[in-house]
């Protein structure tokens, strides 16, 4: 409707009106006399949440118009008439700042009480063997644990190739990064190399066998939106299933996104250590953002995964080496050769006597 206005006035209007039925819609009162913050930390948890979707639902229609109307609507100095309109699409700072700080106080938590994950090749193992299953929404499970992509991502917007090259025994080339908005500076549309869990050949073939799949092509046509809605409960009660058994301390039930996490976690151990104990390649912070694949200015994100400490591979320092791919002289023999892991084992020839 903002882009049938014909004067910048009548622009901001429709789109004040917009904000306001939806402010109306989710919150329950009007945008003029807005709630103050719930002191109860349940009722808190419930606004907060509340304006999370005001917010989401806005940025979505932002999106929208820049689509309708061209990038250069988003500037400021921009003479589109559109200009008022598009910006008063938005919430206020005050509660920006509020979910800002909401969002840090729930990262804070979860990283004073991180979640154990215990028996970790057998974490793995189980994920490999979940790619194997004929359901569907099990080889997704399975294939967001080995390569830390989210639920849209392996399920429709995402693509695994293989990696020609340095690094292509343990790594593939991902494409079609979700929740990024098109925003510069963002993996949004570029390739970027990802490390996996497994062998992987496993991985690439899991993949291609869950879009080639009657019930993997269905689920790729879905929009993220409809997707979370039909298939959302459904894929967070597989993950707990398949992977609580493997947690212990902050959180017993696994989570779609716990997935993530502890992906995070493995490969920084595995393949972000240089064999020095407790040395890192490179920040712990800087490597999540890489191989997740988030913007440059990202940290808080990042910090959001780093909730789960691996109870055979600690993520403090300990006096034995940290394992490297590369150069390891004394692995941990629980943890021995990720990038072959999944393969079929080799029949031992016996000596002729």
């Amino acid at each position: 409707m903002l882009s049938l206005a014909k004067t910048a006035s009548a622009a901001r209007k429709i789109a004040v009106q917009e904000l306001n039925h939806l402010y109306t819609l989710i919150m329950g009162t009007g945008r003029s006399r807005k709630p103050e913050v719930p002191k109860d930390p349940l009722e808190r948890a419930q606004y907060l949440r509340r304006l999370a979707t005001v917010k989401t639902l806005l940025s979505l229609r932002r999106s929208a118009l820049r689509s309708l109307l061209g990038e250069e609507i988003a500037l400021p100095t921009s003479p589109s008439p559109y200009v008022k309109g598009y910006l008063a699409l938005s919430l206020d700072r005050s509660e920006y700042q509020q979910l800002r700080h909401h969002t840090e106080e729930v990262v804070d938590a979860r990283r004073e009480n991180q979640t154990h994950v215990r028996d970790t090749l057998d974490y793995l193992q189980h994920a490999i063997a979940l790619t194997r299953s004929e359901d569907a929404m099990r080889v997704i499970a399975g294939l967001m644990a080995l390569t830390g992509r989210r639920p849209i991502e392996v399920a429709s917007t995402g693509s695994l190739s293989k990696l020609v090259g340095a690094g292509g025994d343990y790594c593939v080339v991902f494409e079609g990064q979700a929740k990024t908005k098109g925003r510069t500076g963002t993996m949004h549309d570029i390739p970027f190399a990802i490390p996996v869990l497994c062998a992987p050949f496993i991985a690439l073939d899991a993949w291609q066998h869950l879009r080639n799949s009657a019930r993997g092509r269905q689920i790729a046509t879905m929009a993220p939106r409809i997707f979370n809605k039909r298939l959302g409960t459904t894929l967070g009660y597989i993950v707990g299933v398949e992977f609580s058994r493997y947690l212990r301390g902050g959180r017993s039930r696994a989570q779609p996104k716990d997935l993530r996490g502890i992906y995070a976690e493995i490969c920084n151990q595995i393949y972000n250590g240089d064999g020095l104990i407790g040395r890192r390649i490179m920040d712990n912070g800087l490597y999540y953002s890489r191989i997740l694949g988030h913007g440059a200015h990202s940290g808080q994100i990042s910090d959001a995964y780093k909730a789960f400490v691996l109870d055979d591979l600690p993520a403090t320092p300990d006096p034995r080496p940290l394992p490297n791919l590369t150069k390891r002289p004394r692995p941990p023999s629980s943890l021995h050769g990720l990038s072959t892991l999944g393969l079929p084992r080799k029949s031992r020839k016996r000596s002729s006597a």
